[in-house]
């Protein structure tokens, strides 16, 4: 799969969730539903993946999908859900990355069935700022996180950036590279975790995943993040293909 990587520059992208008021929240994932693929390649890296039935899950089902790029270690790179929380981590001097993918059910955690939401409205709120919200309970060491969607005309987009610090950042959907995606029509959602090139131990968690999809911003958020936005413009061609397509 080729993906376009909007490259991280000095501008905010994440913004604090305190920050704003909240139109309504659609819920991407509660992580309610337990699941668990640990990739431990004992001289050989294989990776490994799951689907399972989650009703906290938008599209009733979620994928879960791990890699580790250390053959040689006997330890692993770890995706879990337990106790309401997704868990991504690194075992001692390995690197590797996961990936969570919502694209209903198609038998096939490493792949991606791009119209499997069937074109779900992700931006049903009023105008404002929609994005994505998410719930950091734990976090030790900064790690890569990519977001990416498929919409049912063909579009894909993605950003990808570092995170930090624990809290609920926001991501704008103004941030993404492809300004002809449409949110209002979204066939697949995938977010991928990288610990990035050092060889160290990521231990992070996230309670939730949602969408805001009407975000008013109030005068002078504090920033959570830097990342590739450059501004807010994209948000008024958002707006404009929304009225379009409606």
């Amino acid at each position: 799969m080729n993906f376009k990587i909007l490259t991280v520059g000095a501008s905010a992208a994440f913004l604090v969730g305190a920050g704003h008021v909240s139109a309504a929240v659609i819920t991407i994932d509660s992580f309610d539903t337990p699941q668990a693929v640990a990739d431990e390649p004992f001289g050989v890296a294989q990776p490994q993946g799951s689907e399972v039935k989650a009703p906290d899950a938008i599209g009733g089902w979620r994928d879960l999908y791990v890699e580790t790029d250390d053959e040689g270690n006997l330890s692993a790179t770890t995706l879990e859900v337990r106790d309401s929380n997704l868990s991504f981590s690194n075992e001692d001097n390995v690197t590797g990355r996961g990936w969570v993918t919502y694209d209903g059910y198609d038998d096939d955690p490493f792949g991606v069935n791009k119209t499997g939401l069937g074109g779900i409205d992700l931006f049903t709120g009023p105008l404002g700022t929609p994005g994505f919200l998410f719930e950091v309970v734990r976090l030790d060491l900064p790690f890569v996180v990519t977001v990416r969607a498929w919409d049912m005309f063909g579009e894909t987009t993605e950003f990808s950036s570092t995170v930090s610090s624990t809290g609920t950042p926001f991501l704008p959907f103004a941030a993404f590279s492809n300004e002809a995606f449409d949110f209002n029509e979204v066939g697949a959602l995938q977010f991928f975790a990288d610990s990035g090139d050092t060889t160290i131990n990521v231990d992070a968690a996230i309670g939730s995943i949602s969408v805001d999809t009407g975000v008013v911003p109030l005068p002078a958020p504090a920033l959570l993040l830097l990342g590739g936005l450059g501004g807010f413009g994209g948000l008024a061609a958002f707006g404009k293909r929304r009225r379009k397509r409606t």
